[in-house]
Formats: C-alpha cells, sequence, structure tokens
C-alpha cells in the first residue's frame, strides 16, 4: 500500500500481523517462499522482504516455477538474474537481491558468445548422466518414414483442414503434420511434392502475415494453439517457421525468404516457463540457429547463443541426483525428446556444429528480446 506521503508498506494477507506481535500462524504459498523460510532466526521483517522479493520475481518472469522442484531458490535465482542481464534491468536486480539477501551477481559470461568446449561439457555432462540413469539418448528425432503417396495425402489434408478452419488457430496436430511432411518431402526430393509443400508453407506464412498483432508499437505474427495463447512453440507457430527454413535448405525461395525475415523477429523470445524442444526455448533456439544457417545473419547465431545461456540457468541436480532439467510440466524428469532432455541436447549438438563449421566469430551485438509466458 502507499500512503499520502507515497510511503509504500508491503502487506502479506496469508500472515498478517504486526512486527512486535507474537506470530499467530504461518502459511506459505510454494511459489513464493524457499526453504529458508523455515528458518527460526529469520525475523518477520526477514521473511516479509523474500516474499516480497519472490512476488516482484513473479511479475516480470516465470522464474518462480521453479520454487517447486528447487525450494532453495538457487535455480530460481539463476533464471531471474540472467533475465535481468538480458534486459539490463540492473535497478531491479539490485532491489530483489537486498531483499532476498543475495550477494552481488558474480555471473560475467557474455550472453551472445560461447566457446566451443563450454559447450563440448554440457554436452559431455547430459550424456554422462543419462548413462548412469540408464537413459536412452535418441541420436536425432526420427520422423515416420512415408511413401510418396502417403506424403502427399498428408500435404493434402493438412492443407484442407487449415484452409476448411478458416481460423487463426495452429494445432499440435497441424505442428506435427507439418514437420513431419516437410523431412519427408526433403528426403523423398519429389519436384511435385516440393511444389506442394512450398504452396502449403508460403499459404502458412501469408497467414501468419495477416494475423498481425501490435505490442508496444511492433507487429508480431503467430497463431493461437489450442489454449488460445499466442504461442511461438515449436508446437504451434514456430512449426510454420521451422518448416519454412528447412525447406529453403534444399529449396530456395524468394517470397518465402522474405517473409520468413518478416516473420522471424515475433519468436524472439528468451525468458520462457520451460526450455524443453516441442513446448519450450530449446526449440526457439534451435528455430534462431537454423535461420543463421540459411540466411547468414549473424544476429540469429547471437540469438540462439543468448537462449543457450538461459537454457543454461534451467539446469540443476536434485538431492538424488535424478534429474538435470524440468520437462514442459515442470517436472523433475528427464522426459522425451519433445518434452525433455533429450530435445535440449539436440539443440546443443546442432549449436556446436555450427561453430565448429562458423570461420566468423560472432561479434557482440545488442539483442532485442519479447517475453512470453
Amino acid at each position: 500500500m502507499i500512503d499520502r506521503n507515497e510511503k509504500i508498506t508491503f502487506i502479506d494477507a496469508e500472515a498478517s500481523n504486526t512486527v512486535k506481535s507474537p506470530l499467530l500462524t504461518q502459511t506459505n504459498t510454494p511459489d513464493y517462499n524457499d526453504d529458508h523460510m523455515l528458518i527460526d532466526d529469520l525475523t518477520l521483517i526477514e521473511i516479509d522482504n523474500k516474499r516480497l522479493g519472490y512476488m516482484l520475481i513473479d511479475l516480470v518472469c516465470s522464474a518462480n516455477d521453479l520454487l517447486r522442484v528447487d525450494p532453495s531458490g538457487k535455480q530460481t535465482r539463476k533464471v531471474f538474474e540472467r533475465f535481468c542481464q538480458i534486459y539490463n534491468f540492473v535497478n531491479l536486480w539490485d532491489l530483489v537481491a537486498t531483499l532476498e539477501g543475495w550477494k552481488l551477481a558474480n555471473d560475467n559470461c557474455t550472453l551472445s558468445t560461447v566457446s566451443v568446449s563450454e559447450i563440448t561439457s554440457e554436452i559431455e555432462e547430459i550424456t554422462t548422466f543419462a548413462s548412469t540413469q540408464h537413459y536412452g539418448i535418441m541420436p536425432d528425432h526420427e520422423y515416420p518414414r512415408f511413401n510418396i503417396v502417403q506424403v502427399e495425402d498428408v500435404l493434402k489434408n493438412l492443407h484442407t483442414r487449415i484452409i476448411k478452419r478458416n481460423s487463426n488457430l495452429f494445432t499440435k496436430v497441424d505442428a506435427e503434420d507439418l514437420l513431419n511432411v516437410t523431412e519427408n518431402t526433403i528426403r523423398i526430393r519429389s519436384p511435385k511434392l516440393q511444389k506442394e509443400m512450398q504452396t502449403l508453407v508460403y499459404f502458412l506464412l501469408r497467414r501468419l502475415k495477416n494475423n498481425g498483432r501490435e505490442y508496444y508499437g511492433n507487429q508480431h505474427y503467430l497463431f493461437t494453439n489450442e489454449s488460445g495463447n499466442y504461442s511461438p512453440y515449436l508446437v504451434s507457430s514456430g512449426a510454420v517457421l521451422f518448416a519454412s527454413l528447412s525447406s529453403l535448405k534444399h529449396f530456395p525461395d524468394k517470397k518465402i525468404i522474405r517473409l520468413v525475415k518478416e516473420i522471424l523477429p515475433s519468436f524472439d523470445a528468451s525468458i520462457v516457463r520451460n526450455v524443453s524442444y516441442s513446448y519450450g526455448l530449446s526449440g526457439i533456439a534451435d528455430l534462431f540457429l537454423t535461420a543463421y544457417e540459411i540466411l547468414g545473419d549473424q544476429y540469429y547465431l547471437h540469438s540462439a547463443i543468448t537462449k543457450f545461456r538461459v537454457i543454461q540457468s534451467f539446469k540443476a541436480v536434485s538431492p538424488n541426483c535424478r534429474w538435470l532439467y524440468i520437462d514442459k510440466s515442470l517436472q523433475p524428469k528427464f522426459g522425451h525428446y519433445d518434452d525433455g532432455t533429450p530435445g535440449i541436447l539436440a539443440f546443443y549438438r546442432h549449436l556446436l556444429n555450427v561453430l565448429q563449421n562458423n570461420k566468423i566469430v560472432p561479434q557482440e551485438r545488442e539483442l532485442s528480446h519479447e517475453i512470453y509466458k
């Protein structure tokens, strides 16, 4: 609350009493408390300060979600610290760090540059962890191998389904079918299928363009998913851009390139709820890495590396040493390619391959991102 003298007073509605009074009751909302709240030597003011700090974090990013799986608060701090670093929110970091009793940040890594050895180390850690826990990792994301007739049928049904629906909804089934037929069309290399694929991709890109929404003075081009949210993930709108870029690898098209360049900034999200592949940040990172390979703009590489840094901040090992990253449902499980650690590993391997073959050293460049929750 703010009084007439602009003095700010924080009222904690779940456990309200004056500072000098005995504590009447103690309740804890998981997303706003870490395990230090239970320490007896914390004063009521210190407890309120910590809760206020977590409330401020929750207002600007999704880092509080991690308190459910890491009650120590260390992961929440890492993600919030990275958020403030990306957007240069120095004062916000200082305020929250003071409320939480955190020491000064000591993470001096450069957001848009990374060494090959660092990525190699991350890959080795994941593969070693998977081996010790007896988790299987697919070498690549495997799509069902269709024959030409089947691919033609899927393409036709997908196109018909979208036109018939006549809406800006792009579902999980649409995304899966689109990525599937793209992979198979590239494999089959049929001129007829190539033309049909390009027609479908161009149609979807035009629909994305016509679906533009203005946020903070900038146009954003996204489809809605089944939940009614404008989603940049590969399980929704991101599949259109990924399919377009994959097609451009083998079948260049100036009209598609022009639309992709215009629409791609809508997908430049770096702070998200989870870091899985189809449902989270590693898929978006892989999208920008692919854009760099096709379009050659160093900005796309910088964006992919920044996302790599954010993904790193989501990594932790639980006390029983059974997980590295939470899956899309925010559970501490190794998961599958689409929703767990294997998809993150695939992005890391792709990034390593690109950097090993990249003769131009990425230069520091200011990044601009949008936040999607």
